[in-house]
């Protein structure tokens, strides 16, 4: 009989690391995902999610099925868990329980496939409570341009949410030590890093809409297909390369490495979630001022004048180029869906924005104005983070209303 103290025992930290590092690193990533998501999720204790380890040792063993079959088969099983009732857990054990979920699950399960349409990927995401973290996956979700560069490795990449007890945002609470919750609490994972699954996980980075939902990226460090280690570090500085932002005038470009909340923005373009449309080249690329027009800096007439840039955020792309961005986002298809849109929300190597078609433009070209250039980079593959082919909802902000009221 299990007491108390044996439960305590088994969830210090130091338990908990050595759980971690020598029983699930034995297991492949994705079966391992699935054993940890058991103790952090409550559904298993400590005591029993040792035998259980064992249970699982032996059916990676001997059975034909594959590690990510496994895994699947376990994940099933989590769901199997909150209905087991009293008389259930006092007349059976562990193993006869699985052992029966087991066979159920073998004969009524279809085929296993891990076929995903372009763009997307099986992830993992793990929410960091103020006292627990939750394990979910695998999931497919749409990615981002880090990942499909590194495809092979995309279950080096987890996300973390930070989230209340409850699941939702984070509020600032008068009642709690807030300061210290987040250094604590956050800033420790953020610096540190989490182990999970066997595997330890950085920061990473973010994208802008992940931070608003206090969403991050994290990375255990791995081996390129070149041998290549890449670590959070090494990833980061492929995003935005230092080296290249020094030439020219390198005051005005690159003061943003002593403004970590601008740099953190900049790396969370290469972390929007996309698809992937084209690869360019250089020279299929030209970079032109900005358009400007000249708008008032008051209400009076005689007021004067400062330029605003009418191409803000926007550039223009060829036919030729709008035709290979709607069939790289249609490869299924014989004939291409109508209407084409007319437009996309992009992103290429440090640059975000909005491309129209340019009719003049001949062949295949886009042109970026220097207000979508936010850093430098020779990365040249097109993301689409957006298509418009019909118009859009306008909605009005409080200053628009407010116009319209000293209008009337």
């Amino acid at each position: 009989m299990n007491k108390p103290a044996d439960f305590l025992e088994w969830t210090g930290d130091a338990k908990m690391l050595e759980f971690n590092n020598k029983t699930l690193s034995k297991f492949p990533f994705s079966l391992a995902f699935q054993i940890a998501a058991l103790l952090h999720n409550g559904l298993l204790n400590p005591i029993d999610i040792r035998a259980f380890c064992d249970i699982i040792d032996r059916r990676a063993k001997f059975n034909t099925h594959s590690s990510d079959e496994l895994a699947d088969l376990v994940a099933h099983f989590a769901q199997h868990i909150p209905t087991w009732t009293l008389p259930i857990l006092k007349t059976t054990t562990l193993e006869q329980r699985f052992q029966k979920f087991e066979e159920e699950f073998w004969r009524t399960r279809g085929n296993f496939s891990e076929t995903l349409r372009p763009g997307w990927f099986w992830g993992y995401r793990v929410t960091v409570t103020p006292t627990t973290m939750k394990l979910e996956g695998r999931t497919h979700e749409q990615s981002n341009g880090i990942i499909r560069r590194f495809s092979y490795q995309s279950d080096r990449f987890l996300r973390v949410n930070f989230t209340d007890e409850e699941r939702l945002q984070m509020r600032w609470d008068r009642d709690v030590d807030g300061e210290t919750f987040v250094k604590e609490r956050i800033g420790r994972i953020l610096g540190y890093g989490l182990d999970i699954a066997g595997r330890h996980y950085d920061f990473l980075g973010y994208s802008n809409s992940g931070l608003r939902e206090h969403s991050m990226w994290f990375i255990s460090s791995f081996r390129d297909r070149a041998g290549k280690l890449q670590t959070a570090e090494t990833i980061r500085a492929y995003i935005l390369d230092v080296s290249l932002q020094t030439s020219g005038n390198a005051e005005e470009e690159f003061i943003l490495i002593r403004q970590p909340a601008k740099f953190g923005a900049r790396l969370a373009q290469a972390f929007s979630t996309t698809e992937p449309a084209i690869e360019l080249t250089a020279d299929e690329i030209e970079y032109r001022p900005d358009i400007k027009v000249e708008r008032p800096n008051g209400t009076d007439s005689d007021t004067l004048v400062t330029p605003g840039e009418f191409t803000d955020g926007y550039g223009c792309m060829s036919l030729r180029v709008a035709e290979e961005i709607w069939r790289a986002l249609n490869p299924d298809v014989e004939e291409l869906p109508e209407p084409a849109p007319g437009a996309y929300q992009i992103r290429i190597g440090g640059a975000k924005g909005v491309l129209g078609i340019n009719p003049d433009l001949k062949g295949r070209k886009i042109v970026l104005h220097k207000s979508m250039v936010k850093f430098k980079s020779t990365d040249y593959g097109l993301h689409i983070a957006n298509k418009f082919d019909h118009p859009l909802h306008l909605f009005l902000n409080r200053w628009d209303l407010r116009g319209y009221r000293d209008e009337e």
